[in-house]
């Protein structure tokens, strides 16, 4: 049975690959695991959990403090680093997201846009900041950023390293 369901699984991400390759924006699709190192902008990198069930990226931010600045409204938070050391951030709040959460209570959560990077891939993307202090991943990446990108195997983690920095970013 397992190694039934092993095949299964590689034929499905070979289909979805060759399918894939024939939609215009899915020429270079790369397979991840459901855990992997993603780089936020130039000052930290973070152990992210892959969910294709989220939307969005989300970011562990801690003690948020929202600022006016003019007519803008800032945020300023911070996340652990790997050792968990503090890094700290300030961003111009790009909007509010409603997330719908488990038991139909939905979340207003601030946004801002962050470059992320993941394998050779960087986007500058929406990401929604949360307490998630108490959970195993400080980010999750949804199907947004994955989008034509990468196909996830969910038997994998760990199989990328950031670097965005070659300057062979792919968009």
């Amino acid at each position: 049975m397992r190694t039934r369901r092993g095949f299964l699984a590689r034929a499905a991400l070979l289909l979805a690959a060759a399918f894939g390759a024939h939609d215009a924006g899915a020429a270079e699709v790369g397979v991840i695991g459901w855990v992997e190192p993603v780089q936020v902008g130039d000052k930290v990198t973070v152990n992210a959990k892959i969910d294709t069930g989220a939307d969005s990226p989300s970011l562990d931010a801690q003690d948020m403090k929202i600022t006016r600045r003019g007519r803008k409204e800032w945020v300023s938070f911070w996340t652990k680093g790997p050792g968990g050391q503090r890094v700290d951030f300030d961003r111009e709040i790009y909007r509010y997201v409603d997330i719908e959460r488990a038991g139909g209570q939905n979340e207003k959560r601030p946004a801002v846009l962050l470059d992320l990077c993941l394998d050779e891939v960087r986007r500058e993307v929406v990401v929604n900041l949360v307490d998630r202090s108490k959970l195993e991943f400080p980010m999750i990446i949804g199907r947004s950023f994955l989008q034509n990108k990468f196909i996830v195997d969910p038997t994998h983690t760990y199989t990328t390293v950031p670097s965005c920095a070659s300057g062979k970013d792919k968009k």
